[in-house]
């Protein structure tokens, strides 16, 4: 059966972090913060072919939590030794990416809003214009979250994890919890789709993201045609 493949590049890319708070007494807590990163990777879809493009260790976590201790194949002098700051980190990630790219994530809210966003804030990188642009183009860049889209929906009745969508897609994941790994896979589950024609529809993604603009502007242009409540006219004058 042929298929024809997007042009469009899929940008996709996998973070790990230093972990969540821990709910068993006596566990390490993550450190300077939660949810900051530690690694990095990415990999692109272009042409139904993938390529790995980019992977990097991000410095300045103090403290991993017990979980990810147990889990993830880093450890924290690994991160320090041989990491890159978060500011460096997001401008490398930057210039990757080109105009009509499409960033493809497993659970794109955390990812995007968690790890990169509010760890740019904490570390207060808004004092860094340059760094702060690049990190805006990043978040503005269009996106697509392979856990939380309507397909998984409708395939899964919930959330998947990473490896139920390789397991779905039949894609092998091997390392997981190493980002490298993860975005590999993350890779190989878009091309899958693309080749049976799911999932990542790009005219419909497109259609649904306008439609779901539109109705926004007009829920908000509706607001501002309706009068607010307000105490009756004061007769008389001052």
């Amino acid at each position: 059966m042929c298929f024809k493949m997007s042009a469009r590049r899929f940008v996709c890319l996998d973070f790990e972090t230093n972990g969540f708070p821990p709910k068993t007494e006596g566990e390490d807590w993550p450190l300077p913060f939660h949810s900051y990163p530690i690694q990095l990777s990415v990999d692109v879809v272009e042409d139904g072919a993938v390529a790995h493009h980019w992977d990097t260790l991000i410095c300045g976590a103090t403290q991993l939590c017990t979980w990810v201790q147990r889990n993830v194949p880093l450890t924290l002098p690994e991160t320090s030794r041989e990491g890159i700051p978060l500011g460096d980190a997001v401008l490398c990630l930057d210039l990757l990416l080109k105009d009509g790219d499409t960033i493809v994530i497993h659970n794109a809210d955390f990812d995007i809003n968690m790890v990169l966003r509010r760890s740019m804030a904490m570390l207060q990188f808004n004092n860094n214009p340059h760094v702060q642009n690049a990190c805006g183009r990043i978040i503005r860049a269009p996106r697509f979250c392979t856990m939380k889209s309507a397909y998984a929906r409708s395939v899964f009745g919930k959330w998947p994890t990473l490896r139920e969508l390789c397991d779905h897609f039949e894609v092998q994941l091997t390392n997981a919890h190493d980002a490298r790994g993860d975005s590999k896979a993350l890779a190989d589950c878009v091309v899958e789709a693309m080749r049976r024609g799911v999932m990542l529809n790009i005219e419909a993604f497109i259609h649904e993201r306008s439609e779901a603009r539109a109705q926004r502007d007009s829920v908000s242009a509706c607001r501002a045609r309706t009068p607010r409540a307000s105490s009756p006219p004061i007769s008389g004058g001052l």
